[in-house]
């Protein structure tokens, strides 16, 4: 009786091995082909894969003392950022 439950564990034990390695190889796999195979040569195709943070400032409420009197004011106010090697013409510019 305690045959067939060997059997079973060995078998799930061997499976789950083979699924692992085989996980790690095609992890491998890909990651060789993106580095070495397919190397990104074009700046234009790197700058495509890029992400664009879009920062969120949440609107905060007063912060008043115990007396309820104003302590901090909130005022908005807009950031400006220049990534000076996306320009084209900086002479032009200035």
């Amino acid at each position: 009786m305690a045959k067939p439950i060997l059997d079973i564990l060995a078998f799930r034990t061997r499976l789950a091995a083979i699924l692992s390695i085989m996980a790690v190889a095609l992890i491998l796999y890909r990651l060789f082909d993106l580095q070495v195979a397919e190397p990104v040569v074009e700046p234009e195709v790197s700058e495509q894969r890029l992400t664009r943070e879009m920062p969120w400032v949440p609107r905060r409420g007063l912060i008043l003392d115990r007396n309820h009197r104003q302590l901090v004011r909130n005022d908005d106010r807009v950031t400006l950022k220049v990534e000076l090697h996306r320009i084209q013409d900086r002479v032009a510019i200035a």
